[in-house]
């Protein structure tokens, strides 16, 4: 997945009910405005695919710009084993 200026980062796919969207929009804060549940194409080592993607919002890149902490390697599943908060 890429977004304009922010290159290509490697993450997870889960396959998970349809209910536990509901759950995860609320543990990645939809309602609050600091995330956006996106349908996008994403790329695997296997093929192409249609997933749902948080992303963070304008707004709330804004409000924790000096925060933020860039994923080194582009790999986010090393950068959050690696990380901490």
């Amino acid at each position: 997945m890429a977004f304009p200026g922010a290159g290509k980062v490697k993450g997870e796919i889960w396959a998970i009910p349809p209910e536990a969207l509901l759950v995860l929009d609320i543990y990645e804060g939809i309602h609050e405005g600091i995330y956006e549940r996106l349908r996008l194409q994403v790329e695997t080592p296997q093929c192409q695919t249609e997933a749902w993607v948080y992303r963070a919002t304008p707004q709330a890149m804004e409000d924790l710009k000096d925060k933020l902490k860039r994923v080194s390697g582009n790999d986010w599943r090393t950068w959050r084993r690696e990380t901490t908060f």
